[in-house]
């Protein structure tokens, strides 16, 4: 596996779907982010086995395959580095990680050990431009808690509601953290 990404888009969409790792989990697994290399692009999948993301980023790909790595030490590593790509490549089973001006070394655990997403099949609720949604969504995710204990995991969402008026759909998102809303 071997491909170069935006850093800017990777450390972003890293920083997203590590809101579904699970902080203390039961299963080493579930604090990996599995990352599965396609033709032209890369899709970054996380787990708490309450929720799941999926996001994908286009990259220029020499190698298809795919690992999972832990998703703390990979976000904290992209987001420290100052570089305009980031080269991930697999060696064995570590995967480095390139930027202009640092590298490392991360262990890494089969992506068969993964715990399959389920799909979505059901009907549309609604639609939405994913610039539109990724706008809107930095706007109200920075409120969510990160707080995952019990009794507080509702508050690590944003809650979507889609109102129509007048002939007209309007969706509305909130996120809270027990203090501010």
């Amino acid at each position: 596996m071997k491909i170069t990404l935006n850093h800017e888009k990777l450390s972003k969409l890293l920083n997203y779907a590590s809101k579904a790792v699970s902080s203390k989990p039961n299963i080493p697994i579930l604090s990996n982010v599995k990352l599965d290399v396609t033709k032209n692009d890369l899709k970054l999948s996380a787990t708490n086995l309450d929720m799941g993301i999926n996001v994908w980023i286009p990259g220029v790909v020499e190698t298809e395959g795919s690992i999972t790595v832990s998703a703390k030490f990979l976000a904290d590593f992209v987001s420290a580095s100052t570089s305009d790509n980031v080269e991930l490549e697999l060696k064995d089973t570590v995967l480095q990680v390139k930027t202009s001006k640092s590298k490392a070394n991360f262990n890494t655990i089969p992506a068969t050990e993964f715990p399959v997403l389920p799909k979505v099949t059901e009907t549309k609720f609604f639609s939405i431009e994913s610039k539109e949604l990724l706008k809107s969504l930095d706007k109200v995710i920075f409120s969510c808690s990160t707080d995952m204990s019990p009794g507080k995991i509702q508050q690590t969402g944003v809650l979507f509601e889609v109102v129509s008026e007048n002939d007209k759909d309007s969706l509305y998102m909130v996120g809270l953290d027990g203090f501010r809303l």
